[in-house]
């Protein structure tokens, strides 16, 4: 997960000419794989699953997405149609572009510029974190920095020692999205829910004491 930092001094409207705020319930699909591009969004909160069709015909997520976070700049800039499918999972504020204004703000705009270059900038080392995690580490640290995406996306408000994460996508995307069958993924949370790092209770994945989980993703080397 990253995040890119926008001044506050400033309104999103002033920070990007031409771009509306809006909120954007889960559910919401904004941008289908194969369609022309015609619209940026800028994620400033919230979650994004990304998704692809497989040769089955089933859909296959490929990643979530963040604030800091472009969506379709990269075609709308090369000219390419979308190459996944984006769907809210957690509530989102979304800065919406036409294609128009985002070309005139990239023009016009320093800041544009800037965020955009450090967003793509990050989503490149984000993409080989995602890699080395898949050959370095467990799908219990997979698991874990998954969970610790979702819980600042939430924006989750502990309550004494304790953090309540609910996860937004099913048991199948997650165990895709962390190269493990919907098996393996039940025995990494029944160790993990073992071990006293985790507890499940009615949908929820309840951490029952976070500055040890924090220490634990530490010397994980998940931080």
């Amino acid at each position: 997960m990253h995040t890119v930092v926008i001044p506050q001094s400033r309104d999103s409207h002033e920070c990007f000419s031409g771009a509306t705020a809006m909120l954007y319930p889960k559910g919401t699909v904004l941008l289908r794989q194969g369609d022309t591009s015609n619209d940026v969004f800028f994620i400033r909160s919230g979650l994004v699953k990304l998704s692809r069709p497989e040769a089955s015909g089933t859909e296959a997520i490929v990643g979530l997405r963040s604030s800091g976070t472009f969506l379709g700049a990269a075609e709308l800039i090369t000219g390419s149609a979308y190459q996944v499918t984006a769907t809210v999972v957690i509530d989102c504020r979304l800065i919406r572009f036409s294609s128009s204004d985002f070309h005139t703000s990239l023009d016009t705009n320093s800041e544009t510029r800037n965020t955009l270059s450090l967003s793509q900038s990050l989503e490149i080392c984000e993409q080989w974190r995602d890699l080395s995690a898949l050959k370095a580490l467990s799908g219990e640290q997979r698991f874990l920095m998954l969970l610790q995406q979702v819980a600042a996306a939430e924006k989750t408000t502990a309550v004494g020692p304790q953090l309540r994460v609910a996860l937004p996508i099913t048991t199948s995307d997650t165990a895709h999205l962390l190269g493990v069958t919907r098996a393996h993924l039940s025995r990494i949370l029944g160790r993990l829910e073992r071990s006293g790092v985790l507890r499940r209770d009615r949908g929820w994945i309840v951490i029952p004491d976070r500055e040890a989980f924090r220490a634990l993703m530490q010397t994980a080397g998940c931080l």
